[in-house]
């Protein structure tokens, strides 16, 4: 079996109901799928995350011509031939985006090649349930009070539906956030965790590289205060001068 032709397919939908994050507000969803073809019929089909035009891109300029005539059922070979094509230009963003669509796409292959599901050939579930959280409660309004309303019968809906977590945006007014957690704890109570992108934000805003390690702890409460006051520690580490370092540029040179 080989591979006879690569697609990336960019889509594009309206949404009924516009949404803002920190960023900017969303009116449509865009989104690539990759297509595989075979000369035995079989189609595999892969979903990418990331910039849609710039991904295809890479799919069908960089990607497809040394995946035509290959067989498809030797992913791991196509997967380390295809990422030491591009390793040099980064081992992040959309090269390894569009990587896994196509990674994505030869499973779906081989599974229809086999006739098993792609679980089965990876050597079977290692569970039975996934727990899972409700993203949602975007920004819908640009009144506060409205917002607040909207946003607030969202959260009493996945509780109602026995959702145990849910993620919040926030980044839009740190009084506006805090008063937004604060009612919305409320609703909820401490039986559920409020997720909120505050790191995913703080390092885009800053440019920063941060790493967060929960090392131990049950209480999802307890754990969230934890990472906070480490993290107020190392920021005033990070922002502090350091009186015996005066005129000196740090170095390990001759000490490691």
């Amino acid at each position: 079996m080989k591979i006879t032709a690569v697609h990336a397919h960019v889509m594009e939908a309206p949404i009924e109901e516009h949404f803002a994050f920190s960023q900017a507000w969303v009116d449509k969803r865009v989104g690539t799928v990759i297509e595989i073809e075979t000369d035995a019929g079989i189609t595999g089909w892969g979903d990418v995350y990331g910039p849609p035009w710039i991904v295809a891109a890479v799919i069908e300029k960089a990607y497809a011509p040394m995946l035509i005539g290959e067989n498809p059922l030797a992913g791991d070979a196509i997967w380390e031939r295809l990422h030491n094509s591009l390793r040099d230009h980064g081992q992040r963003g959309v090269a390894i985006q569009a990587l896994s669509g196509v990674d994505i796409a030869l499973w779906d292959i081989r599974g229809k090649h086999f006739g098993a599901p792609v679980h089965v050939l990876m050597g079977g579930p290692l569970r039975s349930e996934v727990k899972a959280y409700a993203t949602g409660r975007y920004r819908r309004s640009m009144d506060q009070d409205e917002n607040i309303a909207i946003l607030s019968e969202e959260a009493g809906g996945y509780i109602n539906q026995g959702f145990g977590a849910m993620k919040l945006k926030v980044g839009f007014g740190f009084d506006y956030d805090m008063t937004l957690i604060e009612i919305l704890r409320g609703i909820i109570g401490f039986d559920v965790d409020l997720f909120m992108e505050f790191f995913q934000g703080f390092v885009n805003h800053a440019q920063v590289t941060l790493h967060v390690d929960n090392l131990r702890g049950d209480n999802t409460h307890h754990q969230v205060e934890t990472v906070f006051k480490a993290f107020g520690r190392a920021m005033r580490m990070a922002l502090s001068q350091d009186p015996r370092m005066a005129g000196v540029t740090p170095s390990t040179k001759g000490v490691l």
